[in-house]
């Protein structure tokens, strides 16, 4: 029983290795298969391989060298060290609120941290308090929630100028906000239908094709899709990735701080600096706040 077990557990880290490095979610069966084994999940099978194969010297060095050449592999394309450059002029911060929470438990979150726009996805359904008493208690920002589902806060006033569904249950929602002495920024929220059996190749060229409709400066997200996916690069050619680019530690976002799946986006226009970006871990949601920094270059 224990050899079969063995022999299966190989099959799964040859077939995922092999998908992480070629096609990955190109097709129907290599996406359900590439996003059920992250570069993560292959160390931890690769590291259980090698103490099931403990007595065997051979096979023990074997899986061990598997197991040190993905986790180096992992790191190099996940962990990131960088400095923030400089203070941003704007700050977003951008959220999955789970469906059981709202703009307050979204403050308790940010605590201290200077943010211009909150961007939530998966807005509180109960709805604990209601939007009207948040807006009262908060008169000094201005607040839209779209169809129940995306939350917006923003400083300065907002203009919705857009709002799309697709397949999958995955809605879009392009708004304007600024202050008046200035360009207002366009900004896309995304939230992406999490079913795994569904390809993400369809609904992200949408949402790309209407953010460059739109001409937005910066989409944020819950893509259900990881940053490494084929079907995001495209959307690399055009924004730059507020983590990548800024940020110090893991790219996953995903699930309560353990760096499984990096799901959670900002992309920011070439035309902006990205100076800063942190997440915040809480067991609010299952999903990392994002909060990043730009300068209007």
């Amino acid at each position: 029983m224990l050899r079969f077990v063995r022999l299966g557990l190989i099959g799964l880290l040859f077939l995922g290795t092999i998908l992480n490095l070629t096609i990955k979610d190109s097709y129907y069966i290599s996406g359900i298969l590439f996003y059920a084994l992250p570069l993560p999940v292959l160390v931890l099978l690769s590291a259980l391989l090698a103490f099931l194969h403990r007595k065997g010297r051979k096979y023990l060095v074997v899986f061990l060298t598997v197991t040190i050449t993905l986790f180096s592999f992992w790191i190099h394309q996940s962990f990131m060290i960088t400095k923030p450059s400089e203070k941003g002029d704007v700050h977003i911060a951008f959220w999955n609120a789970a469906k059981r929470n709202n703009f307050e438990d979204a403050f308790k979150v940010l605590e201290e941290k200077e943010t211009d726009i909150l961007v939530m996805v998966e807005y509180d359904q109960n709805e604990k308090k209601s939007l009207r008493f948040i807006k009262s208690d908060n008169s000094e920002y201005h607040f839209e929630l779209i169809e129940g589902k995306i939350g917006i806060m923003s400083k300065f006033p907002i203009k919705i100028e857009a709002i799309r569904h697709y397949e999958n249950y995955s809605l879009s929602v392009v708004f304007s906000t600024g202050a008046k002495d200035k360009k207002p920024l366009k900004v896309a929220a995304v939230d992406v239908g999490a079913n795994p059996f569904h390809s993400r190749k369809q609904i992200l060229f949408e949402t790309l094709s209407e953010v460059k409709e739109h001409e937005c400066d910066i989409v944020v997200g819950d893509f259900n899709t990881p940053l490494r996916s084929k079907f995001f690069e495209p959307y690399k050619e055009v924004f730059q990735h507020a983590l990548t680019e800024a940020g110090s530690g893991f790219v996953e976002t995903w699930p309560y701080g353990i760096p499984l799946l990096s799901i959670d986006h900002i992309w920011v226009s070439e035309e902006m600096k990205v100076t800063e970006i942190s997440k915040s871990n809480t067991w609010y949601s299952d999903h990392a706040m994002l909060i990043a920094g730009f300068s209007l270059q």
